[in-house]
């Protein structure tokens, strides 16, 4: 299970200090397929459990479909964060930032080491759906994390303007480690 990791927007300044990498994350190391799909009329790539939306269901902040039929699939290699650290590929990270559609279970999952570790991030940003939020706030709370903060993305705000509860949208979701007792 894993998502490919792509960069959103000019880091600038910060270059150095924010890392994107080239690779899928996943619970494990691995191969894994990346099916692409074209339903909406441009590319996206998802993971077998990843939500392929439309550019008015992202603009809307309205439910997000799954795909059933890829146009293509791309052999992608996957690691875990627990692996890139543990070969020291990478640095353990002072926070990290989880927006994946649909798989960050499966990336936490690859990160308990860290999670739970002595180097472990000052906070940790998730997106959460409604289909996943309960098990990654069980899994936080299970590996020392408090819930600290449950904010509304730009399209999430505007289905709350409708209506809608936080808990039945995407939504952020903040924690910071628990402090020892």
């Amino acid at each position: 299970q894993a998502g490919p990791v792509t960069t959103r927007a000019d880091v600038g300044s910060l270059s150095g200090s924010v890392w994107s990498w080239p690779m899928s994350r996943s619970d494990a190391y691995g191969y894994l397929a990346i099916p692409y799909s074209s339903r909406f009329g441009f590319v996206i790539a998802a993971s077998a459990e990843s939500a392929v939306c439309s550019r008015n269901q992202l603009q809307n902040g309205d439910a997000i479909t799954l795909e059933d039929n890829p146009v293509a699939s791309e052999l992608k290699a996957a690691s875990s964060i627990d692996v890139l650290i543990a070969e020291k590929t990478m640095r353990s990270p002072d926070f990290i930032k989880i927006d994946v559609d649909g798989i960050e279970l499966a990336i936490l999952e690859g990160a308990t080491n860290l999670l739970g570790g002595p180097e472990r991030p000052d906070s940790l940003q998730v997106e959460v759906e409604s289909s996943n939020y309960i098990k990654i706030d069980e899994f936080m709370a299970d590996h020392g994390w408090d819930l600290k903060e449950r904010h509304a993305t730009m399209a999430g705000t505007k289905r709350l303007k409708r209506g809608a509860v936080i808990e039945e949208i995407p939504h952020n979701v903040i924690y910071e480690p628990r402090a020892s007792r």
